[in-house]
């Protein structure tokens, strides 16, 4: 159970403040919350979703690890490791190439975007390519469409496969793509396949910044001998060529989309000089095929081929949460309003008049000048600022420009001390309670491995942060020294852009309608106490955040204390503690936002780190998410009276996690009642899902894998019996009971956990035959030695009885055939399709709405 401040608390933080809050209308919702970014359409011709996603946002010492979808990394030929946020290959010296490659990806129709820097350019010589591999074979045979930087930085594209043995065989020409590339400027290039007798590949390739090509720049028919007419894996190629020196490659993100059905025929084969290719055939520009406008609150467009009639079985499902994550910087572009209030770092807070023509210099200039329901556009630039919104206002960045919100500012002046050096006149101090309590240290926040995870000084190196340490800094390392107002590194800055934080919050909200969209918000030196760089407090509540990075903060990224907030499409990536935290929020909804990387400060899992974690609300909805890799925490967690709650199509991975503690769970429910969790990929926690003294759940459609001790666990303790002074249960609406489960059609095929369903009541002597629990339309794995498939609890408080498979516990209950066992280790449950189809359980309604698909669906796992 966490320990969560107040709202009067919260409130009382922001009344210093009041007489700037202001009343609004509550009909602005609506329009605020239409006016969204536009994301390109996905392909007409089928559905397409992500099967490929990787930011690099970990350490790997050598290779580079495991991506965050897609399978582990096999490279060749080449030297490669990861530190946060890149992923480096090389060097290359001249003349030498290298491979990367993803082999448990194996698709047929597929795109793959990758987008890098080159270390050096290239002054005499062919250049560097750099080749997204599609559909390559265990002979070496694969299509590559490849990008080329050459003299000068000009971008030449082409297209060709290999041949077994390694040979290259072109299929076009070269064509320059408009503009130059410059050392350390980042490049994107996406190619893509798809059809079988005649295959039509594409390519094209733009500046981070740029806008998309809307259309392939350059496109082909493979109807050379050889054709390469089924499945395949995915990669990279990358070579230096001759006569230029060593290059290293930095991978800043891949992302890969499959067609999860064959394409239709393409047109007749093509005269050997055309190569037309429609259009609608290919993915989006970007990444993610998506919707014209923001999904529904609680719906997700779904593949029309993974929509089975009722009581069918569809095996073998599909990745959800596919349009993840924020636009990239840069690529929104809002329609600017007629009287819009303008920002530029070029500006001029006294002479400026705030127009286009004549911007602001300041947020909060801009901020001072704005009426209620006025927008405030920012222009390309950062911005260090700290910003309180007592108004209702739009804030967003201009059509195509990258805009920062930093909490961080240069930092030069250093001297040598013996091994280390030093800042001297850093007179900056931030508030470094242990605790959601300003000047307390209790509630056991803090793991005593890492003691100083609750100072929110951060300095950067080159964009990496270091670690604070009380002493003296080995390499790596900093202090901060207060008293003597030093920063001391033990790594030589020389050369090197240092950065420190000096500002502690980005916004504090205590309007309502607002909309912040479009930027990042960077860096920021986040006390504990304070519940977030982005914090939203105050009654009136319905605003929205849309299309933000929100990453390297110290603690928290965002806060919500406020009712109806919709956070959709974010990235909150990498901060101290929580990506989103959230209590006394009703109504709130986390939609299609990617979570990756939190607890950089290794606080303790309990009470209050998590991914994404709420506590006291009733209505809460997160839906569509990726959720991977959050140091040592849960995934995602309700927790003390969320009631009404809906956990749908998110993958939640917490795998990746370093030293993954004996009790991090990737989904929970804790004292909580009342919701559905359907449709999800959850995998790689101690525990799988965990309904811990929750009642009223409805388990439908989840894909397990990689969980080691259950799957889907029900436990309860005696914490409705002996509750806290802090938080009491809700007699008839959050009783924390375990009661009332429906577990159906969840796919347990591949599960390594010991147990792939488990009950037990640990305090109360009540059995699993008294929770009233359904379990029907379930596919589990056969149990062995070391796995049950259903451990089910007797009333004694610590020994369940152990099921191997699903017909010996409904034999034990008297129960006809109502799930399937399949055999350990079974990869393929085609077999299986025709009695699966007799005991799937067709959605019900509402469910079948949430998960975005026709009402009735009868499926198994996730979609």
């Amino acid at each position: 159970m966490s320990a969560y401040p107040a709202l009067a608390r919260s409130l009382s933080f922001l009344a210093h403040r009041s007489a700037l809050i202001v009343c609004v209308v509550a009909a602005l919702v609506c329009s605020v919350l239409t006016l969204v970014a536009a994301r390109p359409a996905g392909a007409a011709a089928a559905p397409w979703s992500t099967n490929v996603y990787d930011t690099y946002h970990r350490t790997v010492r050598s290779g580079l690890g495991r991506a965050q979808s897609g399978g582990s990394y096999v490279t060749q030929l080449i030297r490669s490791k990861v530190t946060p946020g890149r992923g480096t290959i090389g060097p290359l010296p001249a003349g030498h190439s290298g491979y990367v490659h993803l082999l448990s990806t194996r698709t047929s129709n597929q795109s793959l975007q990758v987008g890098f820097t080159l270390s050096t350019g290239t002054r005499s010589g062919y250049g560097t390519f750099v080749s997204p591999l599609l559909r390559r074979q265990s002979t070496g045979a694969g299509y590559a469409t490849r990008v080329r930087v050459g003299v000068s930085g000009i971008i030449r594209l082409s297209i060709g496969k290999f041949l077994p043995g390694g040979a290259f065989q072109t299929l076009t020409g070269e064509t320059v793509v408009p503009g130059t590339v410059s050392p350390g400027q980042e490049l994107n290039v996406e190619g893509i396949v798809t059809g079988q007798t005649v295959p039509w590949l594409g390519v094209k390739a733009w500046k981070t910044g740029q806008r998309v090509p809307t259309t392939w720049q350059l496109q082909a028919h493979d109807a050379s001998p050889g054709v390469l007419d089924g499945t395949g894996t995915v990669g990279l190629y990358a070579y230096r060529s001759t006569g230029g020196s060593p290059v290293t490659v930095t991978l800043r993100t891949l992302r890969g989309l499959r067609q999860p059905t064959p394409a239709p025929a393409p047109a007749p084969k093509p005269s050997p000089t055309s190569s037309p290719a429609p259009t609608s055939s290919a993915p989006s520009p970007t990444s993610s095929p998506a919707p014209t406008s923001s999904p529904a609150p609680t719906s997700s467009p779904a593949p029309t081929s993974s929509a089975p009639a009722p009581t069918s079985s569809s095996v073998g499902a599909s990745t959800t949460a596919a349009n993840a994550g924020a636009l990239p910087l840069g690529q929104a572009r809002y329609t600017l309003p007629a009287n819009g209030i303008y920002v530029s770092p070029s500006g001029n807070d006294s002479a400026g008049t705030g127009s286009v023509s004549s911007p602001f210099a300041t947020i909060n200039r801009a901020v001072s000048a704005a009426t209620t329901g006025a927008t405030i556009v920012l222009r390309a630039g950062t911005y260090n600022e700290s910003v309180y919104l007592g108004k209702t206002v739009t804030m967003e960045a201009y059509p195509g420009e990258v805009v920062w919100m930093d909490g961080s500012i240069p930092v030069d002046g250093w001297t040598r001390s013996g091994n280390t050096w030093v800042h001297s006149g850093w007179t900056y101090q931030f508030d470094h309670s242990a605790s959601t309590e300003q000047g307390s240290n209790a509630g056991g926040y803090v793991n005593s491995a890492y003691p100083m995870a609750a100072y929110p000084d951060q300095v950067f190196a080159n964009g990496r942060q270091l670690t604070q340490v009380s002493g003296t800094p080995a390499a790596g390392q900093f202090a901060v020294n207060y008293t003597n107002h030093t920063i001391t590194v033990g790594s030589d800055p020389t050369d090197v852009a240092m950065r420190a934080s000096n500002v502690d919050h980005a916004f504090i909200v205590g309007a309502g309608n607002v909309t912040l969209r479009g930027f990042g918000v960077r860096n920021y030196a986040t006390p504990l106490p304070q519940m977030g760089t982005i914090y939203l407090g105050g009654p009136v509540g319905h605003d929205l955040l849309q299309d933000l990075v929100v990453e390297n903060n110290a603690t928290q990224g965002i806060s919500v204390y406020s009712p109806n907030v919709r956070i959709d499409h974010v990235d909150s990536w990498f901060n101290g503690m929580t990506g989103i935290h959230a209590t006394a929020s009703n109504g709130l909804i986390v939609n299609a936002c990617d979570v990756t990387g939190n607890n950089t400060q290794h606080f303790n899992a309990a009470p209050a780190a998590g991914g994404i974690k709420v506590g006291r609300m009733t209505g809460f909805t997160a839906t569509n998410n990726h959720v991977y890799g959050n140091v040592g925490i849960t995934g995602i967690w309700t927790d003390e009276n969320v009631t009404n709650f809906d956990i749908a199509n998110n993958v939640v991975d917490v795998s990746t996690s370093p030293n993954v503690p004996s009790d991090v769970t990737a989904v929970l429910t804790e004292l909580s009642d009342t919701g559905v969790v359907a449709g999800n990929v959850i995998s790689g926690g101690w525990s799988g899902y965990t309904a811990f003294d929750t009642g009223n759940v409805r388990i439908y459609d989840n894909t397990f894998f990689g969980n080691s001790t259950w799957d889907i666990g029900l436990s309860q303790d005696d914490r409705n019996l002996n509750p806290t002074a802090a938080v009491n249960p809700i007699p008839g609406v959050c009783p924390w009971v375990v009661q009332n489960i429906v577990v159906a059609d969840n796919d347990f095929s591949r599960s390594t956990a010991g147990w792939e369903f488990y009950a037990l009541d640990k305090a109360t002597h009540k059995p699993a035959d008294q929770m009233n629990i359904s379990l029907n339309g379930n596919m589990f794995a056969a149990g062995d030695g070391s796995h049950t498939a259903i451990g089910w609890g007797n009333g004694d408080l610590w020994s369940p009885t152990n099921y191997t498979t699903a017909r010996a516990w409904e034999s034990a209950h008297n129960l006809p055939v109502q799930n399937l066992t399949a055999p350990r280790g079974t990869t393929n449950l085609s077999a299986m399709a025709t009695q699966l189809a007799g005991v799937l359980v067709a959605l019900p309604n509402d469910v079948a709405t949430l998960l975005g698909v026709p009402s009735s669906t009868a499926h198994l796992g996730a979609f």
